[in-house]
């Protein structure tokens, strides 16, 4: 078992977007745009003359698609925040429009030193929209049990591996699905001649997914017995499909169907929050055995699929618990420190 296929409840992935988090829902444009123009049109009233007037979207005579020249707006928005970055993983598919941008999904409202998961340049990551992080946190809650077991294998293994040490102290700080990638995708489609493979880098060894509009399929590598020959298998996710996964143990490609920038599609990457010293443990303090050894004990859970999705009613209540902790000073160094701000890491309620 490579991947932990998971649906988000209907309501609860409602819920998520109820604040259209990030400016990314789709529908948000159109009414942003309808709002702006209401604003124009009062404004260019008000001074008798074309005061105020929306500027020219970029044309598709500047080489740009409409795909192109919609996310572009986007980008260039008070909806983005500043925050969304283009990126470009398909250079031989110029057309192909692609933005990411990172935050993260500790329980508080605070900036952390993170690492950004492509430059690997650490900077202080904003936080996810309250929502999103009472949906993960509960996520850590309901699951507290196995997640605790977990740790206390990864623990005992930590003993002669440096990594397996270094996971559990980050699974005890609060850090599972704690740092975000929010990825936006439209424009040309990635043929599968054209797909992207390969490995994730260590702070996805324990990885939650989930698709919040569109469409994408995840192609992986992988046998169906331990020694058996590798296969490609293709999983279609939809708004609402999740899943839990190690990309960092499996090879794997995500595939884009063409699209328009109102039709694209969002997903939020939930990776381990590790420091720059951590991801060098995995990559210069563990051989090959070790990894191994790591591997073995993370494909155990996944084929325990032990995760489970929470309820619309513990998600608010967890919201609760995180407005009451507005006012708690944040854990330092992405996770928690001291008895009190460690249970607030890990989604628990602490309350002065």
């Amino acid at each position: 078992m490579t991947l932990q296929p998971l649906r988000i409840p209907p309501d609860v992935l409602q819920y998520i977007w109820t604040t259209d988090m990030f400016g990314t829902k789709p529908s948000s444009l159109v009414h942003k745009k309808q709002q702006r123009h209401q604003q124009q049109q009062a404004a260019a009233t008000n001074s008798g003359g074309d005061a105020g007037m929306e500027e020219p979207a970029p044309a598709e005579s500047e080489g740009m698609t409409p795909q192109e020249a919609a996310a572009r707006r986007w980008a260039d928005s008070p909806a983005a925040n500043g925050f969304f970055a283009k990126c470009i993983d398909y250079g031989r598919l110029p057309h192909h429009v692609y933005y990411e941008g990172y935050f993260h999904g500790m329980p508080h409202a605070k900036p952390v030193e993170s690492l950004n998961p492509r430059t690997m340049v650490t900077f202080p990551k904003p936080a996810a929209p309250l929502q999103l992080r009472a949906f993960l946190a509960a996520i850590r809650e309901c699951n507290r049990a196995w997640i605790d077991a977990a740790q206390a294998r990864f623990r005992a293994l930590g003993k002669t591996i440096p990594c397996a040490d270094m996971l559990a102290s980050v699974i005890a700080d609060g850090r599972l699905f704690s740092d975000l990638a929010v990825q936006m995708h439209c424009g040309d489609g990635v043929p599968f001649n054209m797909l992207g493979w390969h490995n994730d880098g260590p702070n996805s060894l324990l990885h939650f997914s989930l698709t919040l509009a569109g469409q994408r399929c995840l192609f992986m590598a992988a046998a169906t017995e331990e020694t058996g020959p590798m296969s490609e298998i293709g999983v279609d996710l939809f708004p609402g499909a999740a899943y839990f996964s190690s990309p960092t143990m499996v090879s794997h490609a995500p595939q884009y169907p063409d699209s328009s920038w109102d039709d694209r599609t969002v997903a939020i990457q939930c990776r381990l929050n590790l420091t720059q010293d951590e991801m060098l443990v995995w990559a210069g303090q563990t051989n090959e055995a070790q990894r191994h050894a790591v591997g073995k004990e993370i494909a155990d859970i996944l084929a325990a699929e032990l995760l489970q999705m929470p309820t619309i009613e513990q998600v608010r209540v967890m919201e609760e618990r995180l407005v009451a902790q507005r006012h708690e000073a944040a854990p330092a160094g992405g996770g928690g420190s001291g008895d009190a701000e460690g249970r607030a890491g890990r989604g628990e309620c602490v309350v002065s």
